[in-house]
């Protein structure tokens, strides 16, 4: 029997909560049975300023307890697939034993940029590690030849989504509205490419809110940092600081080089208006002036926000038939999860490798 055939036991190095924790569901949905390597990784527990450090510098007691630990679960588990998110900090050697050892499939999601500007997203440990995935999914297109170049055996696309648990309309309390209430949100960490656009809009929209880290290591237009909270919005905050909104603003990190990310789908699945980036990604996924709304410049971005903040019922419209698009194509992460590892078996199913004894 192949492994398109069987259900799968599968060994998930990554978070057990947020959008992998749901991609986690989708997999379990199909009957499979996935186990974790961690229930919080080793990175997670650590003292801070130490876990920051071995974050960047990919290196260290930590790093190397948690590359152990994942062999020793693989060896404990035995599963049929490796299910990586990230794996930044995951050796190549430690892939390679677990391949020469077990015989599983290898499959990566990386949601990052690999060659990301920001040194806290690169990783040599992953570069190295290209060769020994037998399949890698990548959100950006830009990415399949880079990853191709460096190795990798077969390239897919990893499609964003969200997670119907967590993302989905909420009426806000009084006392919530307080907080969050605005006409237009913008919620993402602070990068200079955001600074020009976000202030037009400020200098146009008085109720406006900008929640993110990051942003106070920039020096922000005065009318731009009276918006900003520094701050993220986590949680069930993060719903309701877009629940409390009109309009979504979805910027896209040009560090990442992003032609969608969580928030593309995100933003309409908690119904609300979305007014996005015009990328290939997006008008892939939800259909212009009807489902959601984009713009190719700062003046478009700006126009399409007053005019949508003027006209309720089209605004409305378009925010509901965001939300039914995101519930009836599939864009959930349980969907996407399901997607992928159906393409991943679908391209090794002809290998005698992976087949396995059921």
């Amino acid at each position: 029997m192949s492994l398109s055939e069987k259900k799968l036991k599968i060994l998930y190095f990554g978070a057990n909560r947020g959008n992998s924790g749901s991609r986690v569901q989708g997999l379990r949905q199909l009957g499979h049975q996935v186990e974790f390597v961690f229930q919080r990784s080793p990175i997670e527990t650590a003292w801070r300023p130490w876990r920051s450090l071995e974050w960047r510098l990919c290196n260290g007691p930590i790093t190397l307890k948690l590359n152990r630990r994942f062999l020793r679960r693989a060896l404990e588990v035995r599963p049929d697939l490796v299910w990586t998110e990230m794996g930044k900090l995951i050796y190549a050697r430690t892939l390679k034993q677990i391949k020469e050892r077990l015989g599983c499939l290898l499959v990566n999601t990386y949601s990052d940029d690999f060659l990301d500007k920001s040194s806290t997203k690169r990783s040599p440990h992953y570069e190295r590690a290209i060769p020994l995935y037998d399949h890698i999914f990548t959100p950006r297109d830009v990415n399949f030849d880079e990853l191709r170049h460096r190795g990798a055996k077969a390239v897919g696309k990893f499609w964003k989504g969200f997670d119907p648990e967590f993302h989905f309309p909420e009426r806000l309390t009084d006392e919530q509205r307080s907080e969050f209430a605005t006409d237009l949100v913008f919620i993402g960490h602070g990068e200079p490419s955001r600074i020009e656009p976000l202030t037009a809009l400020a200098m146009e929209i008085t109720e406006m809110k900008v929640w993110g880290n990051g942003w106070q290591r920039f020096r922000l237009p005065p009318e731009l940092r009276s918006k900003v909270m520094y701050r993220g919005a986590a949680f069930e905050n993060y719903r309701r600081a877009l629940s409390g909104a009109k309009i979504a603003v979805q910027l896209l990190s040009c560090w990442a080089r992003d032609t969608q990310s969580s928030r593309s789908f995100e933003i309409p699945a908690c119904g609300v208006f979305m007014l996005a980036d015009r990328t290939e990604d997006h008008l892939a996924s939800f259909e212009e002036d009807k489902e959601a709304v984009f713009f190719s410049s700062t003046e478009e971005m700006v126009d399409k926000a007053k005019y949508y903040l003027k006209n309720d019922e089209a605004r409305e419209r378009i925010a509901q038939a965001g939300y039914r698009r995101c519930l009836e194509s599939g864009y959930s992460n349980y969907d996407r999860a399901r997607l992928m590892l159906q393409e991943a078996l679908a391209a090794t199913s002809s290998h005698e490798a992976f087949v396995k004894t059921p």
